[in-house]
């Protein structure tokens, strides 16, 4: 399956992530042009730091990440819809950084496999969790909050961050989509429509990365310093 099915959607339900198209939505508004920016920005500011202060490997792995970041932004601002294969991507590539840097780090087997473990359940719990949201939203309001992309990119990005980590990555892209729909009525002047939807992809996927990228940077300054 190379697209998000959006498991849990249904004809009519509006809200962060729904699974609609074109139309009145707040995507259809603020995000084509939005993604281009922030992508921009970030690369410009991130690509500097990963190239002066990230180890080489580390480089290369965030590097690879951030493609795939890319490929969801565009596909979900786009189609509101998130390719499976860039968060098993990214999943991968979580669980593959985690066992190559142990490796480095002259562990032993066991370790590294604990490195592995470690990092596979944090993805889980990030997935849990913004499942558990998308469910109590559910509860309470009768519509569905989260398409099941979101949920896996939660989980696929959760393999590269510390429950910390995940706690900011999550508030910052949440902050970052109220910034959005503010934008949107403020500058759109459209009126609050309560179909009205936006892929939290499109927050969740660069926020989790610079979480990552600037904590890691963060580590490899600190450590340099006699």
């Amino acid at each position: 399956m190379e697209r998000d099915q959006r498991d849990e959607i249904r004809p009519g339900d509006a809200a962060v992530g729904d699974d609609a198209r074109a139309g009145d939505t707040l995507s259809s508004y603020v995000l084509p042009p939005l993604p281009r920016f922030a992508g921009g920005l970030t690369i410009a500011v991130s690509a500097t730091v990963v190239a002066l202060v990230m180890p080489a490997i580390t480089a290369i792995f965030t590097a690879t990440w951030f493609l795939l970041v890319i490929v969801i932004m565009r596909s979900d601002a786009k189609d509101l819809l998130i390719p499976d294969w860039a968060s098993f991507g990214i999943a991968i590539l979580g669980l593959t950084y985690a066992i190559v840097s142990a490796l480095s780090g002259d562990h032993n087997a066991f370790a590294t496999l604990a490195a592995a473990t470690m990092a596979a359940l944090n993805g889980l719990i990030a997935a849990a969790f913004l499942w558990g949201i998308g469910r109590i939203f559910r509860m309470i309001t009768g519509r569905y909050g989260l398409g099941f992309g979101d949920v896996k990119l939660a989980g696929a990005s959760g393999v590269w961050l510390s429950l910390e980590q995940q706690a900011v990555a999550l508030e910052l892209a949440t902050l970052a989509a109220l910034c959005a729909i503010g934008l949107t009525y403020h500058l759109c002047d459209t009126k609050q429509d309560s179909d009205a939807v936006l892929p939290f992809g499109v927050f969740l996927a660069p926020t989790a990365w610079l979480v990552f990228v600037i904590s890691a940077a963060a580590a490899s300054y600190l450590e340099s310093i006699p």
